[in-house]
Parts: structure tokens; sequence; C-alpha cells
């Protein structure tokens, strides 16, 4: 899915990647700085492909608290969670130090759309 260059609209894409998570699509999709995915198990995830930051929206179908603020020019996320991908493992690690190893996320996808946004 193609987004507008023009003001994205994060909180819409976060609800359309939820969606897609409640129904157990796995979709990935790049929206500048940031590339939003959802699993057949039904998690969903905003990543800061950049900086590799991430922030869990929704883990087993459950939607997860997060702060994601957003004005006319800019946005702003709070982002708790580091993450690395090593072939088809995503690792995660949050801001209290836990570590956790997923296999199965569409990281050749993932990977595939940060590269394609860094060429702008």
């Amino acid at each position: 899915m193609r987004v507008s260059r023009t003001k994205p609209d994060i909180r819409r894409e976060v609800a359309h990647i939820l969606a897609s998570a409640q129904s157990g699509v796995t979709r990935v999709v790049g929206l500048g700085p940031l590339i939003l995915f959802s699993t057949e198990t039904r998690d969903a995830w905003l990543l800061d492909w950049q900086d590799e930051r991430g922030l869990c929206l929704a883990r087993g179908g459950v939607e997860q608290r997060v702060t994601i603020t957003e004005t006319e020019q800019h946005f702003a996320i709070e982002w708790t969670t580091d993450y690395k991908i090593e072939g088809d493992v995503m690792t995660f690690q949050d801001d209290a130090g836990s570590v956790v190893s997923i296999q199965g996320y569409p990281t050749a996808a993932i990977v595939q759309t940060a590269r394609r946004l860094a060429r702008g």
C-alpha cells in the first residue's frame, strides 16, 4: 500500500495496521521515516527504521498503550524499544533491558521497505 507524500496521517495508518493485525493479516507499510507492520500472529509494530527504535502497537491482537502525538506540522512518538533484524530473526530490547527474539515476523519485507524509503 502506498501512502500519499503529502502530510502523513500517522493515527490513520496505525488504525489500518491494527485492523490488519486484528484480522491476522501480514502487512508492511512504509511512511517516510516509519515502517508499520502487522503479522498473522496478530502483532503490530511501528518502527523508526533510521534509528532502529520500535513501539509495539498490538501483541496477540491486544492493543498496547502507546503515546503518539500528532499536529499539523509535527508528530512525536514515545519509543519504548530498540530492535535489530538478523536474517529472519527480529530482536527487541525494551527500555527496561528485557530482550526478546522473534522468528516469523516479515523481516525481509521490512528490510526491503527500509531500503526503498532510504532511496527516497
